[in-house]
């Protein structure tokens, strides 16, 4: 046990790709502790403000949330145009200093890319709880960096997750039934 200082994220930036319904969650969190926050999704065309963000930016601006942010958060759905969106060009716009969070899809980060960026001190560091494959396979270059926390993909399983999936079900039910919306459509055009 080795005793170690926590930096605080009070006045840190927090740059959030995929700002969708967690997204969003991880923003809301973020300005509880003070944060500026900077998120950008698909379907925003110029910068501006948003509910929880500080500033939105369209995709074509992501080099600026890298550089401004303290803290990377992917939070992104995997689509084609989302394969390896952060890859070693998005690694060198990133402050040294700054850390990558995964907890979207793992084929959004350049595996390959993130260790290379780890082992250089190109980034401070990273915590992943999602891969390009899982489990990680044993060969896997991200294996023993010391800077890089893993998790196996539980950050959305809770207890109360069956019930909720229930809930979700039997309500859409209802909606179907009545004619009505219903929850939780994926559009295949967007792949999510």
């Amino acid at each position: 046990f080795e005793p170690y200082s926590v930096m605080s994220l009070r006045g840190k930036t927090m740059g959030i790709i995929g700002f969708g319904n967690i997204g969003r969650r991880t923003a809301r969190v973020a300005k509880a502790f003070d944060m500026w926050v900077i998120g950008t999704r698909r379907s925003v065309t110029k910068p501006g403000k948003a509910r929880w963000a500080d500033l939105m930016l369209p995709i074509a601006n992501l080099d600026r949330l890298l550089a401004e942010s303290d803290y990377v958060v992917v939070t992104a759905p995997h689509t084609p145009e989302t394969h390896h969106l952060i890859g070693p060009r998005q690694f060198h716009a990133m402050k040294k200093s700054a850390f990558l969070v995964n907890v979207g899809r793992g084929p959004v980060v350049d595996e390959s890319a993130l260790a290379a960026a780890l082992q250089q001190g190109r980034i401070a560091g990273a915590a992943l709880d999602v891969f390009e494959e899982e489990p990680l396979p044993q060969d896997s270059p991200l294996w023993g960096l010391p800077n890089l926390i893993y998790s196996p993909h539980v950050a959305g399983h809770i207890v109360e997750y069956p019930g909720l999936v229930r809930e979700l079900f039997v309500r859409n039910l209802e909606h179907y039934v009545k004619g009505e919306r219903l929850s939780g459509i994926v559009d295949k055009e967007h792949g999510y």
